[in-house]
C-alpha cells in the first residue's frame, strides 16, 4: 500500500459540493459540527478529531479569499476514482511481543475510511495509562485518496505471563472491520519499594497532567483534562505498610487538631499541621524499622515517573480548570498520605 500525505478535501469533510455557495456551506458546516461535537460523543476518541476536522474545513472555506486559494491549488487535484471499490482496511500494531510487568507500551489501531462506532479490546491483564492519542492523514490507497485515522493506546501490563489484547471494530461503510489479536509475553518485575521482593500487590498509581506550554492551550476547557497514570511496581507487604502509614498521618492530623486546640489554645489549621508533622516523623521511623521506602519521596524516583515529568508533565490530576491546578492538589494529598 502506498502512501502519500495528500490535501483535505474540505468539501468532503463537510459533505458538499465543490460548486455550493456561502449558505449551503454554513448550513453543511453548522449540521456536521453537531453531528461530531465532542460533548454529544464523549465515550468516542474520533469524535474529538473528526469535530476538528470539520472547524478546520469551516474556517477556510467561510472565507472567500481563503476559499478562492484553496481552490485554485492544483495540488487538490485528486486521484480518478477507482474502477472497484476500495477494499478498506484495519489492524493493531505494537513494537514488541515481550517486556516487563508495568513497563508501557504503545498499541495502534489504524484504519482506512470514516469509521465509526469504534470498540476498543478488553485489554485483559492491562491497564490503559489515559486517553487515546488520534492522528488522522490523507494517503493514496488502491489508487484513490483516503482519510487515515491512527488511534494510540498507551497501556502497560499488570500481571505476569501470556497476555492478549483480543479483536477491536470498527464500522466503514456499514460494514464491522476486526483486527487480529495480539499475544504478548510479560515478565515479572521487582517490588520498587523493598528490596528483594517481587511485585505481587496492588501498584501504586501515580497520577500526571500536561502542562501545556505558553502559547500552545487549548481552545476547549475539556482539552485542559490530559491526564496520565503511571503504576508503580509494589509487593503486598509494601502496599499494606504505605496504607498503615496513611491511617497514621490521618490519627495525628486529627489528633493534633482536637488536642492542641483544647490544652494549647491553638486554632484548628496549626494544630493539624502539628499533628500531621508528628505523624509523620512516626510514619518515617515505621519504614525505617520495615525496610519500606516512603511512598512519595521513592515513588518520585521511578525512572518512569521522571520522565515524564521532564516531557512537560505536572505531578496530579488535571480538573479541566485552569484556577485549580491538579500539582497544588497533589502535594497537599501527600500531607495526608
Amino acid at each position: 500500500m502506498f502512501k502519500f500525505a495528500f490535501l483535505k478535501d474540505y468539501y468532503h469533510i463537510l459533505q458538499v459540493s465543490r460548486t455550493a455557495d456561502a449558505a449551503a456551506i454554513r448550513k453543511a458546516w453548522l449540521k456536521r459540527a453537531r453531528e461530531c461535537h465532542p460533548d454529544h460523543h464523549p465515550d468516542d476518541p474520533l469524535a474529538e478529531e473528526q469535530f476538528k476536522e470539520v472547524q478546520e474545513a469551516w474556517s477556510v472555506l467561510r472565507d472567500p479569499q481563503s476559499k478562492a486559494r484553496y481552490d485554485f491549488q492544483p495540488a487538490f487535484s485528486a486521484p480518478p476514482p477507482a474502477a472497484h471499490p476500495v477494499k478498506h482496511y484495519f489492524y493493531c500494531t505494537c513494537r514488541t511481543s515481550t517486556m516487563r510487568c508495568f513497563e508501557e507500551m504503545e498499541v495502534t489501531f489504524t484504519f482506512s475510511g470514516n469509521g465509526r462506532v469504534f470498540r476498543k479490546p478488553p485489554f485483559s491483564g492491562f491497564h490503559i495509562t489515559g486517553s487515546p492519542f488520534v492522528a488522522v492523514s490523507y494517503v493514496i490507497h488502491e489508487g484513490v485518496q483516503v482519510k487515515e485515522t491512527r488511534l494510540t493506546y498507551v497501556i502497560a501490563p499488570i500481571v505476569p505471563g501470556r497476555l492478549t489484547i483480543g479483536a477491536a471494530s470498527i464500522m466503514v461503510d456499514d460494514k464491522i472491520l476486526y483486527t487480529e489479536p495480539i499475544v504478548i509475553d510479560a515478565a515479572a518485575v521487582p517490588c520498587f519499594y523493598i528490596k528483594d521482593t517481587i511485585a505481587n500487590g496492588k501498584p501504586m498509581r501515580f497520577t500526571l497532567h500536561y502542562e501545556f506550554p505558553d502559547g500552545e492551550e487549548p481552545l476547549r476547557i475539556s482539552e485542559l483534562k490530559k491526564n496520565h497514570v503511571i503504576l508503580i511496581p509494589r509487593s503486598k507487604a509494601a502496599a499494606l505498610f504505605h496504607k498503615i502509614g496513611a491511617i497514621m498521618k490521618w490519627v495525628f492530623t486529627l489528633s493534633g487538631i482536637i488536642l492542641f486546640n483544647k490544652y494549647l489554645g491553638w486554632n484548628l489549621i496549626a494544630g493539624g499541621l502539628a499533628g500531621n508533622i508528628i505523624g509523620g516523623m512516626n510514619v518515617h521511623i515505621m519504614y525505617l524499622l520495615a525496610g519500606v521506602a516512603p511512598s512519595y519521596p521513592k515513588s518520585l524516583k521511578f525512572p518512569l515517573v521522571k520522565r515524564y515529568l521532564d516531557n512537560g508533565y505536572r505531578m496530579g490530576e488535571s480538573h479541566g480548570i485552569p484556577l485549580i491546578k491538579g500539582n497544588y492538589l497533589f502535594r497537599l494529598g501527600q500531607l495526608l498520605t
